[in-house]
């Protein structure tokens, strides 16, 4: 469907499509990830395995993000499709109660209870109404910010490797 300025309208079903599908990968929702994406999805992040390719890796490193969040919700904020490729704008929100994992993933965050709305951008291919390759690029920064796990001055620096210490002596459970 072309739109007045000659550019081609963005279909609600391609919109909900990615919010689902960011949705299922922020709340670690491997069966709602495996729902929105082709057998063959290629998933390109820059910060977290560069390139995941195939369903089964997808869904595997959606489900290692289970329990980190609650409450999760992505709004789409703007979008445009060209071709079989749609380019959206979102904000998601929600809650950290779990671990986060950095890096070699034996690294651990504790958990905070704290809220988070960040913003993020991703170009998406669709085929036959499932997501075949993203292109996702999430404000990593923001979210450690705002879930206070950024240490910007000695003070701030004691205080998050004593909620460390806590959570890790403490049993390592999983907020509420």
């Amino acid at each position: 469907m072309l739109a007045p300025d000659g550019g081609t309208t963005v279909e609600q079903a391609d919109e909900r499509l990615v919010a689902d599908f960011l949705t299922a990968f922020v709340a670690g929702d491997a069966d709602a990830m495996a729902a929105t994406i082709t057998a063959d999805c290629v998933f390109h992040q820059p910060r977290w395995p560069l390139d995941t390719e195939g369903r089964a890796a997808i869904v595997e490193q959606t489900r290692e993000s289970e329990g980190r969040f609650v409450d999760v919700t992505v709004e789409i904020e703007q979008s445009v499709a060209s071709g079989d490729r749609i380019a959206v704008q979102t904000t998601a929100s929600g809650r950290n109660v779990g671990p986060l994992r950095m890096g070699d993933r034996d690294r651990e965050i504790a958990p905070t209870g704290r809220r988070f709305a960040v913003p993020q951008f991703g170009i998406y291919r669709i085929e036959d109404g499932k997501i075949a390759e993203a292109w996702v690029l999430a404000d990593a920064l923001g979210i450690v910010e705002q879930l206070d796990n950024l240490p910007n001055s000695p003070g701030k620096m004691a205080e998050i490797a004593l909620r460390q210490l806590r959570w890790r002596f403490g049993g390592r459970e999983r907020l509420v």
